[in-house]
């Protein structure tokens, strides 16, 4: 069973890899050792000197937030790591899309795509490499800018995900492994997402 998956982009947007991340026993949750091992190893990413934008599905736990601090320490990279929650109470006004408010310093909505009483993604900036919450315009932009990674609609204008692309695919992706749907790989190791 599989609890996840990393997607890599490089700067111009096209992804680079996408590694499936087993979990260790069934009912146990992806461990963030896991993660970075997967990819220093096999993934082949050299993380000294690199910033690391990282976008957790849900709420990271606290002591994942210590492992994410300890593990770039000790790799000598920075991270932001910001918590993309899609399931709470907040609604935005019918045909409001496009668009992102930032109601406190770490908190940030955006809606992508249009839809009745539009349900926003919720931003929750956790903590940088300087141990700061405060969320940047350029972290909300990047998140966004990565709903616009639709594989299925590259032209199409207007057309975005919901949700950032790497959290989109690695949550279809898990999804039909754990669905037991045998597919070759090798494509994966490409970036290769046509089979989703």
């Amino acid at each position: 069973s599989y609890g996840g998956a990393i997607t890599a982009f490089d700067n111009k947007g096209i992804i680079r890899k996408v590694v499936p991340i087993p979990l260790r026993a069934s009912g146990e949750k992806t461990e963030i050792e896991d993660v970075f091992n997967i990819l220093n190893n096999a993934m082949n990413m050299e993380l000294e000197g690199k910033k690391l934008l990282i976008l957790r599905d849900g709420r990271a736990p606290k002591e994942e937030v210590d492992k994410v601090q300890h593990i770039a320490e000790s790799m000598n990279f920075d991270f932001s790591l910001i918590n993309v929650i899609k399931r709470h109470n907040t609604r935005f006004e019918e045909g409001k899309y496009n668009f992102f408010i930032k109601p406190r310093d770490n908190i940030a909505y955006f809606v992508a795509h249009g839809s009745n009483a539009a349900k926003p993604v919720k931003l929750e900036k956790v903590m940088d490499s300087n141990r700061s919450s405060n969320i940047s315009y350029d972290e909300i932009y990047t998140t966004y800018a990565l709903t616009r990674l639709d594989m299925a609609r590259l032209f199409s204008e207007g057309k975005n995900l919901r949700l950032p692309a790497p959290i989109y695919y690695a949550d279809k992706l898990v999804k039909l492994l754990n669905k037991g749907i045998q597919f070759n790989e090798d494509p994966l190791k490409e970036g290769f997402l046509f089979f989703i």
